[in-house]
């Protein structure tokens, strides 16, 4: 079941690095002592210019029912631990009917984009992942690897990139770990679609409830905008048109 969801400018203006079109997103948060020191000092700051009113699943602009791949899974509400390392920071956004339109998640975009813009590399059509030493030294210890690939998708029809964001161990999103923050994009075009998937012994039906659909205009059209929860991949997708 895929929402039919629009690219507005506040989700995009990431990527505009990529071609034509075709935008992007990305990561970063928690492992080793080093790199916990450096986060530490930057997710004070961080969090000094957002508005936590997020964390704690308050979202006015976002109310109606979210979306399961699945007939038969129930969300289970319980508390998850939320640190100042929690990459809840970078990608909190996708919570808001996969565009972070509500005020509150301001403070999320703009951290996101400095991260992706830290390590996505264009020379002419072609994209590449920056080298490690370029990567924001806040999260640059957190993430194993970083993947590009041009490719055809056969689901969606097209000839798409995608980064992949690959995380140590450790990294959690809301208390829950983390193993990779995906985006990939329509080559010469526009839509794309960005994901986060959780490792095997995440509990992700208790953080599900936090990522809100909503009703929006389309040219028009009323649509469902919001992101989807695949169990069988432990994947949380955002899909853009």
């Amino acid at each position: 079941m895929k929402s039919k969801n629009t690219l507005s400018v506040l989700v995009i203006s990431s990527f505009i690095a990529l071609s034509g079109c075709a935008e992007s997103k990305t990561i970063g948060s928690t492992v080793g002592k080093g790199a916990l020191s450096l986060v530490d000092s930057f997710a004070t700051g961080v969090q000094k210019g957002i508005d936590e009113s997020f964390l704690g699943n308050n979202s006015k602009a976002a109310n109606s029912t979210n979306k399961v791949k699945t007939a038969t899974t129930i969300a289970t509400k319980t508390s998850n631990t939320i640190t100042s390392k929690d990459m809840v920071y970078l990608f909190g956004g996708m919570e808001d009917a996969c565009s972070g339109e509500n005020p509150a998640y301001n403070g999320v975009r703009k951290n996101l984009s400095a991260f992706t813009e830290s390590f996505q590399g264009k020379k002419g059509y072609d994209n590449f992942v920056k080298p490690r030493s370029e990567w924001l030294p806040e999260y640059r210890d957190m993430i194993k690897e970083i993947k590009y690939r041009d490719f055809y998708d056969n689901e969606l029809a097209g000839d798409f990139g995608e980064y992949k964001v690959i995380f140590e161990d450790g990294v959690k999103y809301r208390g829950q770990p983390l193993e990779q923050y995906i985006y990939k994009y329509r080559r010469e075009s526009h839509g794309g679609v960005e994901s986060l998937k959780f490792s095997s012994s995440a509990n992700v039906m208790t953080i599900w409830p936090n990522f809100k659909t909503r009703t929006v205009d389309n040219w028009g059209d009323m649509i469902d905008m919001g992101a989807i929860y695949t169990p069988q991949t432990r994947t949380i997708a955002c899909e853009f048109e």
